[in-house]
């Protein structure tokens, strides 16, 4: 398998493990937890994918905006509209939905143009998105203070695991 095809294959899964991966950020909000340690990552988190990442990280923006700006009225329910919608109906006919369709935030992949001008897959996109942030993002270095403390408690750690190394003979 070619690692084009192989890339394709999981990409394909892309939208369910996204799906996944959103349950993952909502859980983290609601932990309050800050860091999320699996973006890109597949196939129990042996195969990192950019892509994967980029859709990653709008779940977690998406995520962090719903717990932080959360704000839930009468008029958020729209009761009317579903009593209306019913089973047999669609909710793009109700006059509350076309107002307000497009109070909700979309991600920018979905609008990406290539340089044909034509609209990018949502994947291309993504793998733009990575391109464009791995050849511009350079980090700010550590402190000298905090790679000192860093090195301290990686040489602890491998003298804690050195004791626990049971000796034969």
């Amino acid at each position: 398998m070619t690692q084009g095809h192989h890339r394709s294959r999981y990409l394909l899964q892309g939208w369910q493990s996204a799906g996944d991966a959103g349950l993952g950020t909502a859980l983290i909000q609601l932990c309050g937890a800050e860091v999320c340690g699996y973006l890109g990552m597949l196939d129990g988190s042996m195969l990192q994918i950019p892509e994967q990442l980029i859709f990653d990280h709008e779940l977690c923006v998406d995520a962090y905006d719903y717990f932080q700006n959360f704000e839930f009225d009468e008029h958020d329910m729209a009761l009317d509209v579903i009593k209306e919608v019913r089973p047999k109906s669609h909710f793009l006919r109700q006059k509350h939905t076309r107002k307000h369709i497009r109070d909700f935030r979309l991600s920018s992949l979905l609008r990406m143009k290539g340089p044909d001008g034509e609209l990018l897959t949502p994947e291309a996109a993504a793998l733009e998105e990575f391109k464009r942030l791995d050849a511009s993002h350079r980090p700010e270095p550590l402190p000298e203070e905090a790679i000192t403390e860093l090195d301290r408690i990686l040489v602890a750690a491998e003298r804690e695991a050195e004791s626990l190394i049971v000796k034969e003979g």
